[in-house]
């Protein structure tokens, strides 16, 4: 069967009560985000920026719900099915902090790179989805690439138009994705060394927050 394939880390009991609750955590957060964006969207009454909002603060929750969810689990196949939904989420909330970023702050800037960089991300979204629900156990360096690759190209196909944006919104956007890079050290750690993966949650929080300061403050 297919949840038969796939491996899961082995985990401390006190390791992934810590790993379930910093991303519990996390779905506080990604409400809170919601919240605040939605209420900036709807007072402006900008189209874009309704959907943007709800996209962004949809995806942060999904994301960290399935984690919290997966790390929650007991040992057996549903936790092994969740885990794959849990690495799949990755990929929904780069594409969903790209949205923003695409359809706001770019749109008024340049129509063809905010459509580069919105179809792009999600086209990557669903590619890794697609990789990490049939090729889990096989595509595991391919999967890291992806998730680098994606924000890289990303932030590269905005170099052209780069005298238009905000410096300090891009530096800050760039500092939150650099944030999420270093956190996969701790997560190649995360089998070998006692709570790396939970260090590893608490980067993806840290990267979060950075991101979710920029869409407040510079595109909400």
């Amino acid at each position: 069967m297919y949840s038969e394939k796939i491996k899961l880390a082995a985990y401390s009991k006190k390791e992934d009560k810590l790993n379930c609750i910093t991303h519990a955590a996390g779905v506080l957060l990604a409400v809170a985000v919601l919240a605040i964006c939605l209420k900036k969207s709807l007072e402006s009454g900008e189209a874009n920026k309704i959907v943007s909002a709800l996209i962004y603060g949809g995806t942060m929750i999904t994301l960290y719900a399935a984690s919290a969810f997966y790390h929650g689990l007991p040992v057996g196949k549903m936790r092994k099915i969740a885990r794959v939904i849990d690495y799949s989420m990755i990929y929904l909330l780069i594409a969903g902090t790209a949205t923003p970023c695409a359809l706001i702050g770019l749109y008024h800037i340049n129509r063809g790179h905010a459509l580069f960089v919105f179809y792009f991300a999600w086209a990557c979204a669903v590619v890794g989805i697609l990789m990490s629900t049939v090729f889990f156990e096989k595509t595991r360096v391919l999967r890291m690439v992806l998730y680098i690759g994606e924000g890289v190209v990303m932030f590269a196909s905005i170099y052209p138009i780069k005298g238009a944006i905000d410096k300090c919104a891009l530096g800050l956007l760039i500092l939150g994705g650099l944030i999420y890079v270093a956190g996969t050290i701790f997560l190649r750690l995360g089998k070998k060394k006692e709570y790396a993966h939970t260090i590893f949650h608490l980067f993806v929080l840290a990267g979060s927050v950075m991101h979710f300061y920029v869409m407040v403050k510079y595109i909400f």
